[in-house]
Formats: structure tokens, sequence, C-alpha cells
């Protein structure tokens, strides 16, 4: 008889078998222990240079660092569900049961596997890290120098200044309970000298020109049929700074799509003015452009037509990468060719 009763048993393990660490499950099962190192370290790093975004308390550094240890445990043969069992199976020396369960799921949703309802997004948030971190390594990161953490629209971001490493660069995303924030969180990052806004790429010549950015529709489009409508839209867009905005975003944009010259660009795609725009003058740069749907495509929701474009389907980004077929068929129904689209879930 033991001193511990029946019920608070780790789960799965037998009586009596000794809990091996996070290492030693990794070469019990042959994974690779290096690249494992590798990630844990940039794993820990992330965590504690993210933590105003990720909001997890210091005592979870452990649990991230052991995701991220076992987080290649999936990979060849064994598959995520697998991974996961294995991880409750053994179970972790010097951690409770509770957070060997986090692990678990963190291991699986790693390896595809769809995570367990996660009320407080802290399973999603110590996946993201490790996610990011791993992306990192496959990429040839030696640290995680932060340029720029995009906690809006309830979603987590990072991205990683070039001088870090030679490559692309990936990124990870998670639930986050984080809102909108003011002008101080990207001053906040810029102080490090490696991170900048979208703004930076923005000149004063064209800031001066902000205030009498307008809407001008072309005369021949104001004598149409739809004349009084139009004049309407006029008035309603005109008296707000939505003009400004565009523009400027216009503007920030070419001159960074010309100075950083990416390879490729992938945004959650909504098919607005500043995202048509964004095309145009990445096609010129000779830069692919992949959209992911971002909302659900409703019979209101006009934009996502190539209709609604002046240039029909040329302001399309080259790929689109769809919810599923309702939407994709949405999609096709309002023009978009079927081959420039996929379904991604």
């Amino acid at each position: 008889m033991g001193d511990v009763a029946p019920s608070e048993r780790e789960p799965n393990k037998p009586p009596g078998r000794v809990t091996p660490t996070a290492e030693g499950i990794l070469r019990l099962h042959g994974a690779n222990v290096e690249r494992a190192a590798r990630v844990v370290r940039l794993a820990a790093d992330l965590f504690h240079s993210t933590s105003a975004a990720h909001g997890l308390p210091t005592e979870d550094l452990e649990v991230v660092r052991t995701a991220a240890c076992l987080h290649d445990l999936g990979a060849g043969a064994t598959g995520p569900t697998q991974a996961a069992q294995l991880v409750l199976q053994h179970g972790i020396a010097g951690l409770e049961a509770a957070d060997v369960a986090v692990v678990a799921g963190a291991v699986g949703s790693l390896g595809g596997l769809v995570a367990a309802p996660d009320d407080d997004g802290r399973a999603a948030r110590i996946c993201a890290l490790v996610a990011i971190a791993a992306a990192l390594d496959d990429d040839g990161a030696i640290d995680t120098q932060v340029a720029h953490v995009d906690d809006t629209r309830r979603a987590l971001r990072v991205y990683v200044g070039p001088p870090a490493f030679a490559g692309s660069v990936k990124s990870a995303n998670a639930a986050s309970a984080a809102s909108d924030q003011t002008l101080r969180r990207p001053m906040r990052l810029a102080a490090d000298g490696g991170s900048v806004s979208l703004h930076a790429w923005g000149s004063v010549a064209a800031a001066l020109a902000l205030p009498f950015a307008k809407w001008r529709p072309t005369r021949a489009e104001r004598d149409g049929k739809f004349k009084w409508l139009l004049d309407r839209a006029c008035v309603m867009e005109g008296s707000t700074g939505q003009a400004a905005t565009i523009a400027w975003q216009n503007h920030c944009q070419k001159r960074w799509l010309a100075a950083a010259r990416p390879s490729a660009v992938v945004w959650p795609w909504e098919n607005q003015s500043w995202e048509r725009q964004f095309v145009r003058d990445a096609k010129v740069a000779n830069v692919a452009t992949i959209g992911y749907q971002h909302t659900v495509v409703g019979p209101q929701l006009l934009n996502h037509s190539p209709r609604s474009n002046a240039d029909g389907t040329a302001s399309l980004p080259e790929r689109i990468f769809c919810n599923g077929p309702s939407t994709m068929a949405q999609l096709k129904a309002y023009g978009i060719e079927e081959s420039r689209m996929k379904i991604a879930g």
C-alpha cells in the first residue's frame, strides 16, 4: 500500500515505474535531442521577450520548456495522437499531472491533432510559443530578436527581425486575450533598435499631403444612374479620416515592398481597398501574393467579389486559401476562378 490514493496517481502511469524526464523520453524514442535543445532555448527566450503579449505566469516557463523539448516526438512514424498518449503514459518528472496534460495537448496540436477545448487559452498560448520557436529553428535562427508583436483581433503573431538569421520568417498564431493596443506598444518594441512599425517606411512629404486625401470619383462615374448614392457615399466617407488612413497605408506598404523585397507575402484576405492596391504594387515588385480567407463570406459581403474591383481579378492575390468548401463555392459564384483557390481549413 502506498501513501498516495489510487485517484491521485498520475494518469495511465503503471505503479512502480520511475517517471522519466523530458530528455529521457526523447532518448527512449530516438528523437532529435540536439534540435530539441535548440527549440527549448528559443522558446524560453520567446517566453521572456513576449511576456506582455502572452500573459502566462512565470511558473509556466517550465511547462513551455518541456513542451518545446518534446515538440518533435510525433515526427516520423509516430503520429500526433500516439505522441500525446506517450507523454501521458510516461508522465514527466517534476510536473504535476495537469501540466503533463497541457504538454501532451501541445505535442499533439503541434503534430496536427485537434486539441481539446482550452477555456483560458493557456495551452493554445504555450503551443504557439513552441510552434514559433520550432519554426525559427527550421529557419536557422540562433536567437529571438522580436521585431513586432501583433496581438490585435485576439490573435498573437510574432515577427522576428532579419539580423537574427538568414531565411524566410515563419509565424504561428494562437488565441490571446489581448486587445488592440495604442502607440505605446510599437514604441516600446522599437526601443531595442531592431523593431519597426509599418509607419517607419512612410515619408514626411506623403504625410503632409494626407489632410487633402479624398475619394474623388470620375465625372463619368458621378453621372451614372447611381449618382445620388455615389454622392452620398462621397460625403459620408469624406467626413472621416478613412481616405487619409488608406492613402497612408498604401504609401507605407509600397515603400516596404521596395525596401524589404520579400519573395512572397501572406495575409488575412478580405479584399479591402488597401489589399487591392497592395497586390498591384506586389506584382510590380515581382512579389508572390497569398491571401487566406479572414472572415466568413456571406451574401452581403460583396467586397469579396472581383466585380467590386476596378480591375476585376487583376488585383486579387495569386492564391486564395479558403476556410472550407462552402465559402469556396460562394467565392466561385462571385466570379473568382477555382484555379486560384484552395481549401486550407
